[in-house]
């Protein structure tokens, strides 16, 4: 397959949830389209295991934006998790969903279906209950965020 992938991760309708698939609206919202986004799938999921795999699948980068529970750390603080340090049994859970991504990203590597870097933006969230809206430190990460993803996408041509 080749090619790259950003997968924005979560439900918009349950708060934080949201960040991901909000920073994959705004890349899709640039006119014109910056270069590093040409050719660029900008896919949305809700982190089931097997959807996720099948949207990296074979891609030569898959960045994957979600957001994750904390608690200690503050609403908006931004990780980023390379695919070297989210594999392994003691990975952290870096998801706000029941499997995490440590366990996506093992059973990926089981089927030989990862792909060849796998690059994780994630955000701390405050509140994932049902509803609208990010917590304004989420907020606030909608433009850091979109911009690393860019940084990443341009530094694999």
């Amino acid at each position: 397959m080749g090619g790259r992938v950003i997968i924005g991760v979560g439900n918009d309708l349950r708060r934080d949830d949201g960040v991901g698939p909000a920073v994959v609206d705004l890349l899709r919202s640039l006119t014109p389209v910056p270069p590093e986004l040409a050719g660029v799938m900008l896919a949305v999921t809700d982190g089931e295991p097997t959807r996720l795999i099948d949207l990296w699948a074979g891609a030569d980068l898959a960045v994957v934006v979600n957001a994750m529970r904390s608690p200690t750390d503050p609403p908006g603080r931004r990780y980023e998790l390379n695919i070297t340090e989210a594999t392994g049994t003691d990975a952290p859970a870096v998801s706000s969903h029941h499997v995490g991504f440590g366990e996506t990203v093992a059973l990926a590597g089981t089927l030989n279906r990862l792909p060849r870097e796998l690059v994780v933006l994630a955000v701390t969230g405050a509140d994932f209950g049902f509803g609208a809206g990010l917590d304004p430190a989420v907020a606030d990460c909608l433009v850091p965020t979109a911009r690393r993803v860019r940084e990443v996408l341009s530094g694999h041509g």
